[in-house]
């Protein structure tokens, strides 16, 4: 597929016509106030024609102070997306305030002070082997760089995830889940640097060290 030469392309898909669809954005800073700073999405949806033709289809525009790639009922009320899981919702199960088992619902109601503290995330093998990691609280709560790999029985800990292997990706805050006993670490916001370890062992068997994205579990294939 060849997309729109744009270099404010952030989204594209394929309808259930076989027709595609490209949504492109552009962000204006605005100073409503003095010392405040907010962000305007102006956002286009481009269609395919016969022939390979880009047209503008449909804009709008969003307030949005953290800069994603949005869309709205309005740009694809004539485009619907096939009906899909997103890499995105992907990533965004796998951050701190998803793991439910955590030591994080010990933090809540505390201060920001207070919750910037260490964390215990057990692992699916068992309650006594799991993951020690710093926690800050943001806009919601973020898991930090580092992070080590903990046996309690066995009187193991070691470091899985150091300061730096993100790359600085996202200020060193992560996500992670656990498949099967093997636990998968990456930039939170991106996906970028994907580690796993064998939470058996505490043994990383795979780092990238190159740029990427959007590293997620997936099903295996059948």
């Amino acid at each position: 597929m060849r997309l729109p030469e744009d270099s404010c392309l952030c989204d594209f898909w394929c309808d259930s016509r076989g027709r595609w669809h490209v949504i492109s954005q552009r962000e204006v800073q605005l100073y409503p106030s003095p010392g405040y700073v907010s962000f305007r999405q102006f956002i286009t949806r481009w269609d395919q024609q016969e022939g390979g033709k880009w047209q503008v289809a449909a804009t709008d525009s969003a307030l949005d102070p953290f800069g994603g790639c949005i869309s709205s009922a309005r740009l694809e009320g004539t485009a619907p997306r096939p009906a899909a899981v997103t890499t995105a919702v992907l990533l965004d199960s796998m951050r701190i305030g998803f793991h439910r088992d955590s030591t994080l619902r010990e933090l809540q109601g505390h201060s920001v002070e207070d919750a910037e503290r260490w964390v215990w995330v057990p692992s699916s093998l068992s309650p006594a082997i799991g993951l020690e990691m710093m926690v800050v609280q943001g806009d919601s709560q973020h898991a930090m760089e580092p992070v080590f790999w903990v046996d309690r029985g066995g009187e193991q800990r070691t470091t899985i995830h150091a300061r730096g292997d993100s790359h600085d990706d996202t200020g060193g805050q992560l996500a992670f889940a656990d498949r099967g006993g093997f636990l998968l670490v990456v930039a939170e916001d991106s996906g970028a640097y994907p580690a796993v370890t064998d939470m058996h062992t505490g043994r990383v068997v795979f780092r990238a060290s190159r740029p990427s994205a959007r590293a997620v579990w997936v099903p295996a294939p059948q």
